[in-house]
C-alpha cells in the first residue's frame, strides 16, 4: 500500500545554472477519484525570480520506467527568490501503473527569469466550505494599485493537519481589474474524499501589470467549514416592507442548510413559498411560488402581496426539511394605479330614467386597496358606439377619500339598447361596468 512521501529538502538539479538552488520542502501522495495525486511545495533559493513557469512531473513504475509525464502550472506565475510555490499533479493512470513520482522534476520551456514588480492587491475571503469531496472558496480581489491589473489568477492550496499540500487548484479571472474594481470569485473543486483531515486553505493571487507579473499576495491559514447533511430551510434574503400589489424590492431567497447553518450547495430540493401570517387575507404572487434550489438556494422573483396589512410573514417548506418562517413585514397602500367599479350600475334600466342602482367607482393601488388620499376626477362614458347618450348631474365627479359615488347624480342612458360604461381618470387604468340593458 502506498504511503505518504516525505522527501525532506532536496536539491532541484534543473536549476544548477543559477546561483543557489530550489528545494522541495515536502511532497505527499493522495488519491483523487482513484488516481495518484502528488502535491508539493517548492522553495526558491536560486537568487532570481522565475516568471511564467510550469513544472514537468514524471510518473514512473516500480521498474523505474516513465509511464506518464504531466506538465502542470505552479500555483503562482511568479516564483520569487526566497519564496515558495506549490503544485499538484494527478496521473490519468490507475494506481497500479505507477509507483514513484517526482524522481524527475523540471521546469518546462516557458521558464523566464526577471523581477516581479510590487503590486498592491487585497484578498477578502468570504467563506471556505467543504461538502463531501468538494471544496468551495468564495472571495473578492481588489486592485489598490495605480495600474490596471490584467488577467489575475486565483490559486488555492489545500493543506491537511500536518501542513502537507494535498491539492492545488488554479483559475484565471476573466476580464480586467481596474484600480477601483473588485473581482468576485467562486471556485469549486474536488479534494481527496479520503483525506478527512483537510485543515486549512491558502489563497494566493497574482496578475499582470503592464505585462509584468505582480508580486503575489496571499491569505493563509483560512479554516475550512465542513458542511453536513441538509436539515433545515432558512431565509437568506428576507421579504421587506412594500405596498399593495408591488414587487418586493429584492428577490426572496431561501437556502438549504445543515444543522450548523451552513449552506448545502449540493442540495436542489423543491421549495414552496407561501403566506404564514396573513393579517388581511392577502394573496402572495410570484413568478413561481415553487422552485428548485440551485447550489442550495431557491430564488423567488417578482413576489408581491395584494392586500394592505401589518405583520405579514412568509413560510418556506420542502419535503424532509424543517420549515422556515420569515421576519414580519408590512404591506401598505401604494400609489393610485387603477379604477374599479365597487358598485355596478343597474343591469336592467329604462331609457331616459335614472338607474335604480347608481355606480360607485373606487381609486385603488396595484393590489386593489382603496387610496383614501385620492381626489381624482372620475369620468363615466359609454363604451364604443353603443346606442344613446350617458348623462349624469356631475360628470366627471371628484373622488372623496378615494371613492367617486354617483348616488344622487341621476345617471341614465337616453335610448334603448345594450351598453357598458367605462370609468376613466387620467393615466389610471380604466374599468368597464357590467352590461346595461335599457328598454
Amino acid at each position: 500500500m502506498k504511503k505518504w512521501l516525505a522527501l525532506g529538502v532536496l536539491a532541484f538539479a534543473a536549476l544548477a545554472a543559477f546561483a543557489g538552488t530550489c528545494t522541495i520542502i515536502r511532497v505527499n501522495y493522495v488519491e483523487i477519484d482513484g488516481k495518484d495525486t502528488y502535491g508539493a511545495e517548492l522553495k526558491n533559493d536560486s537568487g532570481a525570480d522565475f516568471l511564467q513557469h510550469n513544472f514537468v512531473v514524471a510518473f514512473i513504475n516500480s521498474s523505474g520506467a516513465v509511464v506518464e509525464t504531466k506538465t502542470v502550472p505552479g500555483c503562482l506565475r511568479t516564483l520569487q527568490n526566497g519564496k515558495s510555490n506549490f503544485f499538484s499533479a494527478t496521473s490519468t493512470l490507475s494506481p497500479s501503473s505507477t509507483d514513484v513520482a517526482l524522481s524527475r522534476l523540471a521546469f518546462d520551456s516557458t521558464l523566464k527569469v526577471g523581477s516581479a514588480e510590487t503590486g498592491d492587491v487585497t484578498i477578502t475571503i468570504t467563506s471556505i466550505t467543504r461538502e463531501g469531496d468538494e471544496l468551495t472558496v468564495i472571495g473578492k480581489i481588489k486592485n489598490e494599485d495605480s495600474d490596471d491589473l490584467d488577467d489575475p489568477v486565483v490559486c488555492i492550496v489545500v493543506r491537511d493537519t500536518s501542513s502537507n499540500v494535498v491539492k492545488v487548484f488554479r483559475d484565471s479571472a476573466s476580464g480586467d481589474l481596474d484600480e477601483d474594481d473588485e473581482y468576485s470569485f467562486t471556485l469549486t473543486f474536488t479534494v481527496p474524499d479520503s483525506t478527512t483531515e483537510v485543515d486549512e486553505v491558502d489563497v494566493h493571487v497574482d496578475g499582470l501589470e503592464d505585462g509584468v507579473p505582480t508580486k503575489p499576495e496571499s491569505d493563509t491559514g483560512n479554516a475550512v467549514t465542513e458542511v453536513g447533511d441538509a436539515e433545515d430551510l432558512a431565509f437568506s434574503v428576507q421579504p421587506a416592507n412594500t405596498t399593495g400589489g408591488t414587487d418586493f424590492a429584492s428577490d426572496v431567497k431561501v437556502k438549504i442548510v445543515d444543522e450548523d447553518g451552513n449552506t448545502v450547495t449540493s442540495a436542489d430540493d423543491n421549495i414552496t413559498l407561501a403566506i404564514d401570517t396573513n393579517p388581511s387575507a392577502g394573496t402572495l404572487t410570484c413568478d413561481d411560488t415553487t422552485v428548485d434550489a440551485v447550489d442550495g438556494v431557491a430564488t423567488f422573483s417578482d413576489c408581491s402581496i395584494d392586500k394592505a396589512g401589518t405583520g405579514y410573514k412568509l413560510k418556506a417548506t420542502a419535503t424532509g426539511l424543517t420549515t422556515a418562517t420569515s421576519t414580519a413585514f408590512d404591506v401598505t397602500v401604494g400609489a393610485a394605479a387603477k379604477l374599479t367599479f365597487t358598485t355596478e350600475p343597474s343591469a336592467v334600466a329604462t331609457a331616459a330614467t335614472d338607474f335604480a342602482q347608481q355606480p360607485v367607482v373606487t381609486v385603488q393601488d396595484a393590489g386593489g386597496n382603496t387610496v383614501t388620499t385620492s381626489v381624482a376626477p372620475v369620468t363615466l362614458t359609454i363604451a364604443g358606439a353603443g346606442p344613446g347618450v350617458l348623462t349624469c348631474t356631475t360628470n366627471p365627479l371628484p373622488a372623496v377619500a378615494g371613492v367617486a359615488d354617483f348616488a344622487g347624480e341621476g345617471c341614465e342612458i337616453s335610448l334603448a339598447g345594450t351598453n357598458t360604461i367605462v370609468a376613466s381618470s387620467g393615466a389610471l387604468a380604466t374599468d368597464t361596468s357590467v352590461s346595461i340593458v335599457t328598454s
